[in-house]
């Protein structure tokens, strides 16, 4: 690859939430073809159990982003994604979990523009085979060459829940060996980003130790963090192991799936916990759950599931075409997000 230098005359502004600081580049070829585009300037980085942005500790507040809508399905507009973006902003959310769905373009853009934080995640592949090896290594350079200049992306996922790759709890020498190759790759190719081995189970080599808790008894939530933390164990998805024991433990803890909250009497509606039948019950049961996460100081960020209802999964906050079932000011005093 080519590279040449550009100078900034002592002019550094760096991208962050909410203040995205965007240079503006133009590049002529042989006098006649022009390329126009943009750069920006950041850094993702871990200084013991705290992950850091730029020169600042970085609190992640992300919402699961499944990317479906009900008109177009998992074909979204630019309006669409645009409207998504400022409506979790509103909400108190500086970020969302684009969930096993690689985004159209122009999401990055928008997240870029606005700065708004992205984490980049591969669709799950159901079974390891030597085919399935190769597409997804394959599939996944792609993804990562198609997305790697966009600064709102500060995170890989490759895996999630151990989809695809069973056998790494008990653990599979084949299956460990994959994931492991699949890690090393991507560090590789890129290590200017934090990569999550595998989202929410069984970790192997990960910049970050992240787990998934749908508990809905405030008290049982907070027994499931203390046991996923301190013994190394979840109980709330089968008492799956939480990190291999060639991992140092000594990472940052991100709760990256929790609430998922059911919302309303539809009897197909599907979704953790009793249904909740008004909206001051629905408010005291988010409040419940993110002042658990918020007041653990071991924590260091968290995503909710999720920003809208999918299909049968009624448990958003918006519903699939996009009503609010709780108001932007309400979700904003819950996450203790600042005006």
């Amino acid at each position: 690859l080519n590279s040449f230098l550009i100078d900034l005359k002592d002019e550094f502004h760096p991208w962050d939430i909410l203040k995205p600081e965007l240079y503006d580049i133009e590049i002529t070829l042989n006098e006649m073809d022009t390329i126009k585009s943009y750069f920006a300037l950041r850094d993702i980085y871990i200084i013991n159990d705290k992950i850091w942005l730029n020169d600042h500790e970085l609190y992640q507040k992300l919402v699961l982003d499944q990317g479906y809508n009900y008109n177009g399905h998992l074909t979204l507009t630019p309006n669409e994604c645009l409207d998504d973006i400022n409506n979790m902003i509103s909400m108190g959310f500086n970020g969302a979990r684009k969930h096993q769905k690689k985004e159209i373009e122009i999401y990055y853009s928008y997240a870029d523009f606005i700065g708004y934080l992205v984490w980049l995640e591969m669709p799950s592949m159901y079974l390891l085979t030597d085919t399935s090896s190769y597409l997804f290594k394959r599939e996944w350079e792609l993804l990562i060459k198609d997305t790697v200049n966009h600064p709102s992306i500060i995170t890989y996922v490759p895996f999630n829940e151990s989809w695809g790759i069973w056998g790494i709890n008990r653990p599979n020498k084949k299956c460990l060996r994959f994931v492991n190759e699949i890690i090393d790759m991507t560090r590789k190719y890129d290590p200017t980003r934090l990569i999550i081995s595998n989202d929410g189970w069984c970790h192997t080599n990960s910049d970050v130790i992240t787990i998934h808790l749908y508990n809905q008894d405030i008290k049982e939530f907070k027994d499931s963090i203390d046991l996923a933390i301190n013994k190394n164990r979840i109980n709330t998805l089968g008492k799956k192991k939480l990190i291999h024991k060639m991992q140092d433990k000594n990472r940052p803890i991100i709760i990256s799936e929790f609430g998922g909250t059911s919302f309303g009497d539809d009897k197909d509606s599907w979704g953790y916990g009793k249904n909740v039948k008004s909206i001051d019950e629905y408010k005291d049961r988010l409040e419940g759950l993110f002042s658990t996460i918020l007041d653990d100081d071991r924590i260091v960020g968290y995503c909710y599931t999720q920003l809208s209802d999918v299909r049968q999964e009624k448990n958003g906050l918006y519903t699939m075409d996009r009503k609010p079932k709780i108001e932007n000011i309400d979700m904003r005093k819950i996450q203790r997000s600042e005006e």
